[in-house]
């Protein structure tokens, strides 16, 4: 199955940069990075005012067996390493992305306050030109990840941290943690960014497993002919889509370099043998799907508030949308928007909707449309009054 991912969209899943984790590590292209990680290694254990990573390794050493299952093949470039090799390549990725999130810290206050960028700039301009490339790599999810941080950090500390470095991937740019999140339970960094990213969705909404049959829905631009209205939602759940009153209300999906890679690694977590949750991101990736089948739809969606892209035109959307629907699969049984599809479908199949739908489209269409409607209408109801008035007066003559 990954591999069919893999080859739908490669550029996803292959780092560009820096190799974290076994699969990719001593790839010729991304050792260039090794040297940074032991300098990051160095920088962590100064700022603790440590000179020794004994207690570090101890820590990786409990954990190598259970952090060499958590990958489905036995052999590749970093899984065929022996036990000390495996430990220093886990150290050295973990301490990497710690001081990587805790830059991303710093960059935010450089944003924040241009005096303190005039004091740093001589540093971050030399010392780190390759990491400002890695820090936006890193951003490319995989599930590989370490345990490491339970040794440096407490458990709100590092989550905070890591959220706050990885809510720029979000179409919301938003990332919060649920009440009651511990490090205990969380797998990898793209576990912890998905229970962030869909918790706020109301789960009895997507429990409910619908009994009546139901059908997709046509395209945009086949709804909005067919008397369906598109709104943008107020709100940051972007999976919180609803249906009322004839139109179809759908949160901003802001499109920027990371959103393609973004959802192709969650979906890749969903489809998961392990993963026993609600398909938050298949199903909504069905969903937009549906609705996108040309350029068109796009730039429909694009009137109504719901799509903002950063990253191309209206084609390319649409091409974006459809790769994407290509390596998705989810539950129809429990497919989270069959209740929305439902309501949709029945307003469609009304005479009167479509009806009322051809005549914004051809008469209402433009304000000059909708003054000559006006002028006809008047005109006509002149035409018959005058004549109403003519029928009348020769009755009373006649009498």
């Amino acid at each position: 199955m990954y591999d069919h991912l893999r080859k739908e969209n490669e550029k996803a899943y292959e780092p560009s940069i820096v190799a974290i984790g076994p699969y990719h590590h001593g790839k010729p292209n991304l050792k260039g990075m090794e040297v940074h990680k032991l300098r990051f290694l160095r920088r962590f254990l100064s700022r603790r005012n440590e000179t020794r990573v004994n207690r570090y390794v101890m820590a990786i050493r409990e954990l190598e067996d259970r952090a060499r299952k958590c990958y489905a093949e036995t052999t590749g470039l970093g899984l065929d390493c022996n036990s000390n090799q495996f430990v220093e390549m886990m150290l050295l990725d973990g301490f990497f992305i710690i001081e990587l999130f805790c830059m991303g810290k710093m960059i935010r206050l450089v944003n924040e306050n241009q005096q303190f960028f005039q004091s740093v700039q001589p540093v971050l301009t030399h010392e780190n030109d390759h990491i400002f490339q890695a820090f936006h790599n890193v951003q490319q999810l995989l599930a590989e990840n370490d345990h490491i941080f339970r040794s440096t950090y407490s458990n709100s500390g590092i989550i905070q941290i890591g959220l706050d470095f990885l809510k720029i991937l979000t179409p919301q740019n938003e990332l919060q943690a649920p009440s009651g999140i511990s490090i205990d339970n969380i797998k990898h960094l793209l576990d912890l960014v998905h229970n962030c990213w869909c918790s706020k969705f109301p789960e009895t909404n997507r429990n409910v497993i619908t009994r009546e049959k139901w059908e997709f829905i046509n395209s945009a631009t086949e709804l909005q002919e067919a008397g369906v209205q598109f709104k943008k939602a107020e709100g940051s759940n972007l999976f919180d889509i609803k249906f009322n009153s004839g139109a179809l209300e759908i949160p901003l999906l802001s499109i920027t370099n990371y959103t393609e890679s973004f959802l192709t690694n969650l979906v890749a977590f969903e489809l998961c043998p392990s993963y026993d949750k609600p398909k938050y991101v298949c199903d909504y990736i069905v969903f937009m799907d549906h609705l996108i089948n040309s350029s068109k739809d796009v730039r429909l969606l694009n009137r109504s508030g719901i799509i903002e892209s950063w990253v191309g035109d209206d084609a390319e959307v649409y091409s974006m949308w459809h790769k994407l629907f290509k390596i998705t699969l989810t539950d129809l049984k429990s497919f989270g928007y069959s209740e929305v599809f439902i309501n949709v479908n029945n307003h469609c199949e009304r005479r009167r909707n479509r009806w009322m739908a051809n005549l914004r489209r051809n008469h209402f269409n433009s304000p000059w449309a909708l003054i000559s409607f006006l002028a006809v209408t008047i005109l006509l109801l002149l035409t018959v009054a005058q004549t109403v008035f003519s029928i009348l007066s020769f009755g009373k003559g006649s009498f």
